[in-house]
């Protein structure tokens, strides 16, 4: 392991290290996102900007009146309906839906719509189901309506008989919240399932304000102390139900769409390695909604559901999702998994890790190129108007404007 990059890991261990020394060794694209990484991890300017960001992002999906939605007025739907017909251009997901004369969709992650909305423009007789997070766990509501369209409003991360598993232990911190009872009925299988839902962090309340107001940040991590976000139990719990459910309702041959996180995580490449063993796989990065985050789509075609590669896979992400339900979740590990996921990093390598590579290497080079343009934005933005200096005055003119853009003091084309 080099020195260079084990001061930048953000997830210290060994089976990590390899795969970035192989990564920076063998990948221009990655070398490249690696560097500016580097660059903006200490940049006040960026830190600002993502925090803008967010604030942006909560105030248009959770303030934004409902009637304001299903007239399509919201910006986050029509990028999801773009980010939708793009990906379909690119990946040609929707071919599928052409083989039957009834085609059905199931979407996890629903909400605001855009995926499904394009669907039904394009198949208007298609059958949707769509799974979203409830508005009190932080989710947002679907911005159209239609009669083939049948919402549920559930946290799939806690659908124990979706998943399958009904020997929930009490001892377990989730026990209160998870729902055994199935919501997708036994044997339903679908031609295309998107995989789309991810953690999302709940409305801020009047008494979550006050109690966080101003109470100092004990034992803040530096950035190179950080464990990653993509592997937090949270996100995992979701990614690992979503895979199950998908896996035991996709019809056989049919496409899986899974909106993924962090393509240079070992956590990732493995999961995406097990995948392959039954499907036809390709990577797929947004160059402009996606381009400045670690996000990503890996589309899975001609999916072998009834094989046994498969059975393998699901009962391992089954059990994955279990490990999340304690109170340390997966964060760290046994010395014996340690060693195991080493091994297996250390065999996916010598095999496929030119192929990894190819893969990957589009959407490197996407997000590369997004934070290079965004940082020289931000360089120029900051020395004509800091957004921290004048954050009253945006409060007030998102109130009188619902379609204010903060962006705009950046000079930012968010």
């Amino acid at each position: 392991m080099t020195a260079s990059s084990s001061s930048t890991l953000k997830l210290e261990h060994q089976a990590q290290a390899m795969y970035t020394d192989f990564f920076l060794k063998y990948s221009p694209q990655y070398a490249k996102l690696h560097k500016i990484r580097q660059q903006g991890s200490n940049n006040p300017d960026v830190d600002e900007y993502y925090k803008l960001k967010r604030a942006w992002s909560k105030h248009k999906l959770w303030e934004m009146p409902d009637d304001n939605l299903c007239k399509g007025q919201d910006p986050y739907l029509t990028m999801r309906c773009e980010m939708s017909e793009e990906l379909d251009q690119d990946q040609k997901v929707l071919s599928i839906l052409e083989e039957t004369p009834q085609p059905s969709v199931l979407e996890t992650g629903m909400a605001v719509g855009g995926f499904s909305q394009h669907v039904l423009e394009r198949y208007p007789h298609a059958r949707i189901t769509g799974i979203s997070m409830p508005g009190e766990e932080g989710g947002c509501p679907v911005g159209f309506e239609s009669d083939n369209v049948h919402s549920v409003l559930k946290n799939v991360g806690t659908l124990a008989g979706d998943v399958g598993v009904s020997d929930i232990p009490e001892t377990h911190q989730m026990e209160t919240s998870l729902t055994t009872e199935r919501v997708l009925p036994a044997g339903e299988e679908y031609d295309l399932i998107f995989c789309q839902e991810r953690p999302v962090r709940e409305p801020r309340t009047k008494e979550t304000r006050k109690k966080g107001k101003n109470r100092p940040r004990k034992n803040k991590k530096m950035p190179g102390e950080r464990q990653i976000w993509s592997n937090s139990p949270k996100y995992i719990r979701i990614l690992m139900a979503q895979l199950v459910i998908a896996m035991k309702h996709l019809r056989e041959n049919g496409t899986i769409v899974v909106l993924m996180r962090k393509a240079d995580d070992a956590h990732t490449f493995l999961l995406l390695d097990s995948i392959w063993k039954f499907s036809e796989v390709s990577l797929y990065k947004h160059r402009l909604w996606h381009q400045t985050t670690s996000w990503f789509y890996l589309v899975a075609k001609k999916v072998q559901t009834r094989s046994e590669k498969a059975a393998v896979a699901i009962e391992t992400w089954r059990q994955k999702w279990k490990n999340t339900l304690g109170e340390a979740g997966v964060a760290g590990g046994s010395a014996e998994s340690v060693d195991e996921e080493v091994q297996a990093v250390s065999e996916l390598l010598e095999d496929r890790g030119r192929l990894l590579i190819e893969l990957a290497a589009p959407v490197w080079e996407a997000q590369a190129d997004g934070l290079e343009s965004l940082f020289k934005s931000l360089a120029k933005g900051s020395k004509q108007s800091p957004p921290s200096k004048c954050l009253h005055a945006k409060r007030m003119a998102r109130k009188l404007n619902p379609n204010w853009n903060p962006f705009s003091a950046l000079k930012v084309d968010y």
